[in-house]
């Protein structure tokens, strides 16, 4: 059984800013530790920008700990003992002193940059109970404008009891006649009131999209739950984020992360509209992690499939060299691709999202052009059809193609992964967290 971590991820967050701002620090210096150098440059190397002096743990475990590190033009270009580093330097060069100890910044390998912008400045909805939520939603009509819209994100109906999926009637109790969209903790799935559907025209005559699901009550009504695919339905009739909006939800993401001690993430799936502001960002100089962009959707992977990768913008602090593919949903919708079906719903076996015609026609062009896949799959069977593309396309070690999550998989298909050199990106929260 799996407790809910959410007050143990709050404590961790008060730690880590603790931690933070008094004697520890997560610093992008150590990103690319396999780039520390701890043997003396040459004698005709420039002498650094800084040498920052105190203790440091390096996790290279023939040179754990060090002394003192040189940086030039952002980059580390010594590693050592006081001595040996502060010899380095020139009149020009800055030393600074640092307390505490010094630890590598993190690096978080599957995010969403642009939600956890939005999640930061709309309804919190994790860890509340239905009661509460409904509370929350009610609070919300109160103090917005006649008809604004509601929105929120963070539910889980896994902690709920019963467990089950909230309707739209619940929200009709309390929304008024404000149109709501509450999106489940994954992303997922999305819980609209009466207002949406009609708003979006879903109706019990509405068909499910291909990869997607309008979840229907006794009757054949809409219940007031869409997922995956099917949530884009509701698109059309939604209020589109400006580009400043979309400007200022990466900003406060990016700035949340350097606070949680992150040094780089990986955006898996962006379009073309924030990758400019990924660039836009770096020429201003306040991209403040790295970032390694995965480009998800026709016009951002056709884009690059005719432009190329960009593999090390501004000195690492950008890369755009892979695409990332859905072929399923998430276990705690119902939506993740499964062979046999879910005991608690024995007609259902979960979504395909993408056909394999599709991905094997991606993957062979992404290889074509140097771009690395990246393909989210959760359910044992989605599982098995990402491994199935990179073995028929002839996918290498060496080109780190990826299976993002990987929550249920065959003892087969680990043997495979193993033997294809496939990478399984895996974020246990989504089966101790979302799953429920």
């Amino acid at each position: 059984m799996c407790v809910r971590p959410m007050k143990q991820f709050r404590e961790f967050e008060k730690r880590m800013c603790g931690l933070c701002s008094s004697s520890v620090f997560l610093v992008a210096l150590f990103t690319l530790l396999t780039t520390l150098v701890f043997a003396t440059p040459q004698s005709s190397s420039p002498a650094p920008d800084a040498i920052f002096i105190g203790q440091f743990l390096t996790l290279d475990p023939g040179h754990p700990r060090a002394e003192a590190i040189a940086v030039s033009a952002g980059r580390i270009v010594a590693v050592g003992s006081k001595a040996e580093v502060e010899a380095l330097a020139n009149k020009g060069t800055r030393k600074i002193t640092i307390s505490g100890v010094v630890v590598p910044g993190f690096a978080d390998a599957h995010t969403h940059p642009e939600a956890i912008g939005v999640q930061l400045e709309t309804l919190d909805l994790r860890g509340l109970s239905k009661a509460e939520i409904l509370t929350k939603v009610a609070e919300a009509v109160h103090s917005a404008p006649p008809g604004g819209w509601i929105t929120g994100m963070g539910w889980d109906q896994g902690f709920w009891r019963p467990a089950v999926f909230p309707t739209a009637k619940e929200l009709d109790t309390v929304s008024g006649d404000h149109p709501v969209i509450l999106d489940r903790i994954d992303g997922h799935s999305t819980w609209v009131n009466s207002k949406v559907l009609a708003l979006a025209k879903i109706s019990s005559t509405t068909p499910d999209p291909q990869g997607g699901l309008i979840r229907r009550d006794a009757a054949g009504q809409p219940s007031g739950m869409l997922i995956d695919n099917a949530q884009e339905l509701v698109s059309v009739v939604t209020p589109k984020p400006a580009h400043a909006d979309r400007e200022r939800h990466i900003r406060i993401a990016l700035q949340q992360f350097t606070r949680w001690g992150l040094s780089s993430v990986h955006d898996a799936g962006t379009d073309l509209e924030i990758i400019a502001i990924y660039k836009d960002l770096l020429k201003r100089g306040e991209l403040p992690v790295r970032v390694y962009a995965m480009a998800r959707g026709n016009a951002a992977i056709t884009h690059y499939l005719a432009s190329g990768p960009e593999t090390d913008l501004g000195n690492g602090m950008l890369a755009v060299r892979s695409f990332e593919l859905v072929l399923d949903g998430v276990l705690g919708s119902r939506g993740d691709e499964m062979t046999e079906a879910y005991s608690d719903a024995p007609e259902e076996h979960g979504l395909q999202t993408v056909k394999d015609a599709d991905l094997a026609q991606i993957v062979g062009a992404a290889r074509k052009k140097g771009f690395q896949v990246n393909t989210h799959a959760i359910g044992h069977r989605a599982v098995t059809r990402a491994l199935d593309a990179f073995e028929k396309n002839g996918v290498t070690r060496e080109e780190r193609f990826r299976v993002e999550h990987a929550s249920v998989v065959t003892d087969g298909d680990v043997s495979r992964f193993a033997r294809l050199g496939v990478i399984a990106s895996l974020q246990p929260v989504l089966d101790c967290h979302f799953a429920m």
